[in-house]
């Protein structure tokens, strides 16, 4: 257990969690809006080592938020470091399992991530980006404090999308 809060905990990823993480990868509902992708079996497994690799490199990448009591999956937070218009951030990624959806568990998890990682990253190198069509991302990042900074095309799985661009207000 990485770090704790009342009613869920947050975790390193490992191979242990293939089952559990293949129900989110594999979920098109919460995939195709957020990355744009359904991964396979074995996608799933390159993820795992990627996510290995991360944390190997950085400290930080994704990781499982569970129940506390249930051991649960409710779903996945990360850090990730990411180039977007030919600068270095810090993404923040979020991915809640749609029955513990709305409750907070994508702010709480974050602000959590945030403040224990602030030796690793900057507040103000920390982005959220996603499609205009994922308001409950949009909410998140704006319950987080962030504000709109500015949208472009990603290359994406399935060609180029706009993405909306949100960060922390710098003084």
């Amino acid at each position: 257990m990485l770090l704790k809060k009342e009613e869920f905990y947050i975790d390193k990823i490992s191979s242990k969690d293939f089952i559990s993480l293949k129900k989110i990868l594999q979920n098109e509902r919460l995939m195709l809006l957020g990355s744009g992708k359904v991964y396979n079996d074995l996608e799933v497994q390159q993820w795992i080592n990627k996510i290995k690799n991360q944390y190997n490199n950085y400290g930080y990448s994704y990781f499982m938020i569970k129940n506390i009591d249930s051991n649960e999956v409710i779903g996945l937070v990360g850090l990730i470091p990411t180039v977007i218009n030919e600068k270095e951030c810090v993404e923040i990624a979020y991915v809640i399992n749609e029955e513990f959806q709305g409750n907070g568990f994508a702010v709480a998890s974050v602000e959590i991530l945030i403040k224990h990682f602030s030796d690793n990253v900057k507040k103000n190198t920390i982005v959220a980006q996603f499609v205009p069509e994922n308001i409950n991302s949009k909410k998140v990042a704006e319950n987080l404090g962030m504000t709109f900074a500015y949208e472009y095309e990603r290359e994406m799985h399935n060609g180029k999308k706009k993405h909306l661009v949100y960060n922390f207000k710098v003084y």
